[in-house]
């Protein structure tokens, strides 16, 4: 056991601040990626229901490549459409009661 915390006590030591950090930010960017598709559809505009589904499936089965693809599907092409958008899409089109 000493020798254990003996080594890990001296790569501690020769590690420098610059590179705690850059592996920090890299465990942050993986993470990032990772969930990409939970972000995403909670910026797209998903309701939040579908997007704590998609969550909990990114947490359970992203590893695997494929169902990250799936979900990064569902999280873009899956959204639910309200018609009451499509207004806010294109402003100057004629509505009803204008002239």
């Amino acid at each position: 056991m000493s020798l254990l915390v003996d080594k890990i006590t001296q790569i501690w030591t020769t590690l420098s601040g610059f590179s705690v950090l850059l592996a920090v930010l890299a465990v942050l960017f993986a993470l990032a990626v990772y969930f990409l598709p939970t972000i995403l559809a909670a910026v797209v505009g998903n309701t939040s229901g579908r997007v704590t589904i998609i969550g909990v499936l990114n947490l359970l089965f992203a590893w695997t490549g494929l169902g990250w693809f799936a979900l990064m599907g569902w999280a873009l092409i899956g959204r639910p459409r309200n018609p009451d958008d499509d207004l806010e899409v294109s402003p100057f089109m004629h509505t009803p009661g204008t002239s």
